[in-house]
């Protein structure tokens, strides 16, 4: 009995990770829909967020150095934000092109 209930769990396990081969695509990327686009959204929040993150930290670590707050910090995340939007914007493009 225990060696039924053995090979019914190791076919579930082979079938599952056949679905999973199946739905990953080149390089391991995966081909759901519902996936790509939460991979592509995930990329643009980042291509955001992280240049706005160090620009505005460096501003404010420059701020409290030089000891004109907040003029460097604000400097910088306007820095930062258009840094975020030219990366979105070449993300986006080189994405057309294929």
């Amino acid at each position: 009995m225990d060696k039924d209930k053995y090979q019914r769990l190791e076919q579930e396990i082979e079938k599952a990770r056949r679905v999973h081969e199946e739905d990953k695509g080149l390089g391991g990327r995966s081909k759901t829909p519902k996936m790509a686009a939460l991979g592509k959204g995930m990329r643009v929040i980042t291509e955001l967020a992280a240049p706005m993150a160090v620009a505005g930290y460096i501003g404010y670590l420059a701020d409290d150095y030089f000891n004109t707050k907040p003029a460097i910090f604000v400097i910088m995340i306007l820095l930062g934000i258009a840094t975020g939007f030219w990366n979105v914007y070449r993300y986006v493009v080189v994405r057309d092109k294929d």
